[in-house]
């Protein structure tokens, strides 16, 4: 075998983390409201 058929690389665990990260910012703007739309947590509309 002379040269590279393949090349793979394990994400797999940066990805978890990404997705991890993502639910623990949305959470915390779900309880403190987005600042960008002006609402706050505890208006529901």
């Amino acid at each position: 075998m002379n040269g590279v058929k393949a090349l793979v690389f394990d994400v797999f665990g940066t990805v978890v983390d990404w997705r991890e990260g993502v639910a623990r910012e949305a959470a915390i703007l779900r309880t403190a409201g987005c600042p960008a739309s002006g609402k706050t947590g505890s208006d529901p509309s």
